[in-house]
């Protein structure tokens, strides 16, 4: 399951720590806790924190909430879990909202403090942009793609990453391999020439219904002979 993240300015993360809870004001309104996946705290940011200069981001460890921890997929717009799915379940119940990276924590044990595993400060920037830690996505699965290889093995290679690989014996003097889960999210990033091989890799992956595709960058990175050349990235959640 996705990584859970909270923003909140000082006064906020303050009431928390009387409370023992991560709970807002807002949360006790809605009666649930809003967190994010690492993809949304951006935009969490840019619509209801605009000017605050005082934000940070705490990473909640899903570990440490009380248990047993109930995951329901779904998009915005839906309904939330019903009222008997929450109230029989004795620990928590989460919403988890794709593609826009909403998480929705229901249940009276809510989020303890304890379960916050890192905090950071997310300075306003003079562009008016909050400046985020570079932990918040450097977990995130990246497949870069090259010229190195073809396009179709790129498409394979993303339709494994988010269908998941069983495990394979050993046979016939091959080595064994082992199971590897499907990710909740990854990057396709490509440079140059390799952008075709991006864009093919993560709009089959689309197409197929695997992912959807949440984010396009476009950059234009310095190489080290001192020219700049175009890249590609795209960020996919799988549905």
């Amino acid at each position: 399951m996705p990584r859970m993240f909270k923003l909140a300015v000082a006064s906020e993360i303050e009431s928390f720590h009387k409370l023992g809870k991560v709970q807002s004001s807002l949360d006790t309104a809605d009666g649930y806790i809003h967190l994010s996946d690492c993809s949304a705290p951006p935009t969490v940011a840019k619509l209801f924190f605009t000017t605050a200069a005082d934000l940070h981001i705490l990473e909640i460890d899903e570990s440490k909430l009380s248990g047993p921890v109930t995951w329901v997929k779904g998009k915005m717009g839906d309904e939330p879990p019903d009222e008997g799915t929450i109230k029989g379940n004795p620990g928590v119940t989460v919403h988890y909202l794709l593609p826009e990276g909403c998480v929705h924590v229901y249940g009276d044990q809510g989020v303890p403090m304890k379960a916050v595993m890192r905090q950071a400060k997310c300075p306003l920037g003079k562009d008016g942009v909050h400046r985020f830690p570079e932990w918040l996505t450097s977990d995130v699965m990246e497949m870069k793609c090259t010229m190195k290889k073809p396009v179709g093995f790129y498409i394979k290679s993303a339709q494994a990453f988010l269908k998941g690989v069983d495990a394979v014996e050993a046979t016939d003097g091959k080595e064994a391999k082992e199971a590897k889960p499907p990710v909740e999210e990854m990057k396709i990033s490509g440079l140059g020439e390799a952008i075709n091989a991006a864009v093919s890799a993560a709009v089959r992956a689309e197409a197929e219904g695997l992912a959807t595709i949440t984010e396009v960058k476009t950059l234009y990175p310095e190489m080290t002979e001192g020219r700049g050349c175009a890249q590609i990235v795209l960020t996919l959640k799988k549905k």
